[in-house]
């Protein structure tokens, strides 16, 4: 039995190694924190950093207008007009995921790739002449996009006369596990749905789970594989997307089963569980999970989607985020701009690490005497690591600024691979000279993500009030989120005159604050950003007022590069500011979540000297960037 090192050997170590200025190999972490017993295979830690994977239903339900087949389906209805899988994996790689898993087959029984052990496949489909293979073309475009794949294989059959006939069905199954499992290259998750019923023969069938599992592990022994039950993924216990503020990834596996109706537990897992089994949540971006027509109008909104961002991954989950793909084959427009805006939201609050510029210190306290007993190492993948030695429960982290920053955003991390230890934790801001708990919660494991109220601080600590082994973090982050609820459109529908107004200046303007003291030339209405009403090329500013008509609910992307100064704001919200940088610089860009309909707008600029040159342009909602103002100055 390893004895553990002292809290003297362990801060003997860390000061060489600080003294030195060293970098800590990961031996070294090692020897000096050993993990739990509970703790991740390389297969599951590898697919924790996935976070965010889509799940694709297209199969015969898609072309039956049905959510579960009979298995009596004629092989011709499956027939895409224009299916094209590189379509999938650009629009997932656009949207951020990191992998793909497609319903190989379900509980119908059809098959989209030619098995040799049925003829309820593709290949009696008109579909590319019955010389189609979905599977294959998936497997090639997400090589192309750099992709994961993945495949979801319901071992309940409707079709097969065989189901039901325990031995013979579960050898033809475990014939179609290995065609998917050895002729597509890497598949990353094998997805078992616990589903099981009755077949054409009237009889229930008898799964030989050793034995699939088995099948996946001597194909595919890198794939992680989700049921129920695990062994590596267990569902969250809902189809909401939506995991526990309480979520351990260890499990007693062993108390449960695929299909099994004791699902509750599944959501927060249990602290002292017997085997790392973390959940995964899937929900569907639509109402149903194959796609239906009627549905088109159903996508989920952005802020929807949102939360269950911040529910899922943000609360030690994964996210798979189901897009039903049409009967063309493709994904439709409506699910592919909400998946972009979604990603441009997330981007927008995630861009700006501010704990990358504070002062960091990590102090523990045990028997009310305070002790430095924390290292402070790189791994590997360059994140910082504070681990208490053995004899310490609790810690504390604290980060410090020159001067006061704006957050609304905290993301944690626990370093994982030494399992999952923290019970309770809070977040605290120093205001004034006074620590405030901001946020506080109790699992955090490999991504913990706090919301809370915008807070201006020079100081933030996070104080770990109890765990069930030696403290470790390995993810401290603070962000200002841009993204904020969206603006609704004003209700006076029409301004007193079509147009966009305009009020022109003169004067030597060092700012666009100058324009509220400074008294106009003249003014007037005009159809497009015009200058007229210009009587001179220098020392002049110009202000433009109107309603911008926003077609569509999201988030609006606006950049813009200015001599000299400039300003946008929409509804008396800087969205963009260049005020006070003189010369033609680089874009600066902001952001806006507004909803369908007018919005009034203001556009000020002033010249003192130079290129006289403005530049002003918009992203909508799933569309390129377009000019709205064009070197408009500058003539």
């Amino acid at each position: 039995m390893k004895t553990r090192p002292s809290a003297f050997v362990v801060f003997y170590l860390l000061f060489i190694i600080a003294a030195c200025g060293a970098v800590a190999r990961q031996d070294k972490v090692n020897a000096a924190f050993p993990a739990r017993a509970v703790a991740p295979s390389p297969r599951q830690l590898a697919w924790h950093k996935l976070e965010y994977n889509a799940f694709i239903h297209f199969n015969m339900n898609t072309f039956t207008d049905a959510e579960w087949g009979s298995g009596a389906e004629s092989e011709s209805t499956f027939n895409p007009t224009a299916l094209d899988c590189r379509q999938w994996a650009r629009i997932c790689k656009e949207a951020g995921m990191k992998g793909i898993i497609l319903t190989a087959k379900h509980h119908d029984g059809f098959c989209l790739w030619p098995s040799k052990y049925t003829n309820h496949s593709v290949a009696s489909s008109p579909f590319r002449g019955g010389k189609g293979d979905v599977l294959k073309e998936l497997s090639e475009a997400c090589r192309e996009y750099g992709l994961k794949m993945g495949i979801y294989v319901s071992p309940w059959d409707r079709n097969s006369k065989l189901y039901g006939d325990t031995p013979k069905y579960n050898e033809y199954f475990k014939n179609q596990l290995r065609e998917v499992l050895t002729n597509y290259g890497s598949i990353f998750e094998v997805w078992f749905d616990g589903a099981c019923g009755e077949g054409p023969n009237g009889k229930k069938q008898q799964y030989d789970w050793p034995g699939f599992i088995q099948v996946v592990r001597e194909c595919q022994p890198d794939a992680v594989i989700f049921s129920d039950a695990g062994p590596d993924v267990r569902w969250v216990g809902n189809e909401s997307g939506l995991a526990a503020p309480t979520s351990w990834c260890t499990l007693f596996r062993d108390r449960f089963y695929p299909g099994t109706p004791d699902s509750q537990p599944l959501t927060e897992g249990h602290e002292d569980g017997t085997h790392w089994v973390p959940s995964e949540c899937d929900v569907s971006i639509r109402p149903g999970w194959y796609y239906h027509q009627s549905q088109d109008g159903e996508v989920k909104s952005l802020d929807t989607l949102l939360d269950i961002y911040y529910r899922s991954i943000g609360q030690n989950s994964t996210l798979l985020l189901n897009i039903p793909v049409d009967r063309r084959g493709l994904i439709h427009e409506n699910d592919a701009a909400r998946l972009l805006e979604f990603k441009r939201a997330i981007d927008a609050t995630f861009a700006d690490d501010l704990a990358a510029n504070a002062e960091i210190v990590a102090t523990n306290t045990r028997n009310d005497s305070t002790a430095f007993a924390a290292h402070n190492a790189i791994d590997a993948d360059h994140k910082n690591y504070w681990a208490a030695d053995d004899s310490i429960q609790s810690a504390a982290l604290e980060l410090s600024w020159p001067k006061a920053m704006t957050f609304n955003r905290v993301v944690l991390g626990e370093p994982i691979e030494y399992g999952q230890r923290i019970e309770q934790f809070t977040v605290d801001a120093d205001v004034h000279g006074e620590w405030r708990t901001i946020a506080k919660g109790t699992t955090i494991g490999h991504k913990r993500i706090l919301k809370f109220d915008p807070i201006t601080a020079s100081k933030l600590r996070l104080q770990i009030l109890r765990s069930n082994a030696p403290p470790a973090i390995c993810n401290f982050q603070v962000f200002a989120s841009t993204q904020r609820s969206f603006i609704s459109p004003v209700q006076t529908f029409a301004p007193a005159q079509p147009g966009i107004s305009y009020q022109y200046y003169e004067g030597d303007f060092q700012s666009v604050n100058d324009l509220k003291r400074a008294e106009s030339r003249a003014s007037g209405t005009v159809q497009h950003f015009s200058l007229d009403a210009r009587k001179r090329d220098e020392r002049f500013a110009i202000a433009f007022t109107g309603f911008m008509d926003i077609p569509a609910d999201g988030i609006y992307y606006f950049r813009m590069r200015s001599d000299d100064g400039s300003r946008l704001t929409i509804h008396n919200q800087t969205v963009v500011d260049l005020d006070g940088i003189h010369g033609m610089g680089q874009l600066k860009e902001g952001t806006i979540a507004l909803r369908a309909g007018l919005h009034p707008f203001n556009l000020e600029y002033f010249n003192v000297v130079g290129e006289r040159g403005l530049e002003l342009e918009m992203r909508a909602p799933g569309a390129a960037w377009a000019p709205i103002v064009d070197k408009l100055l500058k003539h």
